[in-house]
């Protein structure tokens, strides 16, 4: 089986960000001729492909699981990585694939996507570990509905909200009622 990791990072591009990807595998890997985009290199650094933990809590049987993300680590014995401590990767998308060795990228099946927390280096400088986080643990993010029709909010996206709201200003719904959130989570 082939490992791949495709890892994103914001930089600037005439003034205005762009965003790039960064190519992973676990063994010499290149995309076909008729891949899109053709013959893409991987590079060969994944040491260590991230885990998933999931678990029910018996105190919380009501829909409520521990989730644990590990990390991807990466090789950096000769420092040719040391570049991406320096990219604004932060916030920024993984996506994991599994496949065959001689399959075109178009048949590997998506793992799973994640989120970058951050880069950290090894004491020794030989492994970057890119920290993950299941997009499930943003919850913070706001998550937008549908557009507000009428009213003083009209044109608004409705936020529809995960945890603690820090981002997103709450809305009139109805200019009889004050401002409201809706909260549509078990938790």
């Amino acid at each position: 089986k082939v490992l791949l990791a495709e890892m994103d990072y914001v930089y600037e591009s005439g003034g205005a960000p762009a965003t790039g990807t960064r190519y992973f595998s676990d063994t010499r890997y290149r995309t076909t001729g008729s891949d899109s985009p053709p013959h893409r290199a991987y590079a060969d650094r994944i040491v260590k492909f991230p885990s998933l933990l999931t678990a029910i809590s018996a105190e919380r049987l009501a829909g409520g699981a521990d989730m644990r993300l590990g990390s991807l680590a990466l090789g950096n014995a000769d420092g040719g990585l040391d570049y991406l401590l320096t990219l604004i990767v932060d916030g920024q998308e993984v996506r994991t694939y599994v496949g065959g060795e001689d399959w075109p990228r178009a048949d590997f099946r998506l793992v799973r996507t994640a989120t970058v927390q951050r880069i950290e280096s090894a004491e020794d400088d030989t492994i970057l570990n890119v920290m993950l986080l299941d997009q499930r643990f943003l919850l913070d993010a706001s998550i937008l509905g549908d557009v507000v029709a009428t009213g003083q909010d009209a044109g608004k996206s409705q936020a529809v909200i995960y945890g603690v709201v820090l981002n997103h200003e709450p809305l009139v719904k109805d200019s009889s009622t004050t401002f409201e959130y809706h909260v549509v989570s078990n938790y």
